[in-house]
């Protein structure tokens, strides 16, 4: 929470426009994470606009982007980063750890999916198919 403040205090003083204010948003990001994904994920998207070519920022996304779940959006991030950084093995981890809590959680959706169809289905079945 102290570094979360003094990165707000240190955006606000500095100039729009100024060459390293991206890497402030990339930083409070960070210090946001994983207390609120979702305001980590916002000082990410404005770092990667500030800096489209900057592969940290898609780095911070993709992080933001998992914690909150979004999975496909998270291994998309993190291929847009190593695209810009390709020698960079790390990248080719952070895909596959989301591509891989990503196949995960079909089966948990077809699961739940089921359970919410299931009394409804028995019923069906009991009555053989008589409405």
């Amino acid at each position: 929470v102290v570094a979360e403040a003094e990165y707000t205090a240190a955006i606000r003083a500095t100039p729009r426009g100024h060459p390293e204010l991206h890497t402030l948003y990339s930083n409070r990001s960070a210090a946001r994470l994983p207390r609120d994904a979702e305001a980590a994920l916002a000082d990410a998207r404005r770092c990667t606009a500030l800096k489209p070519d900057w592969p940290k920022g898609f780095f911070r996304e993709g992080r933001s982007l998992r914690q909150l779940d979004r999975l496909r959006e998270a291994s998309r991030a993190f291929r847009t980063g190593k695209a810009l950084d390709p020698s960079n093995k790390d990248w080719d981890k952070e895909v596959a750890e989301a591509e891989q809590l990503r196949s995960a959680q079909y089966p948990s959706i077809a699961r739940q999916v089921l359970f919410a169809f299931l009394p409804e289905l028995l019923s069906a079945w009991i009555r053989g198919g008589d409405p």
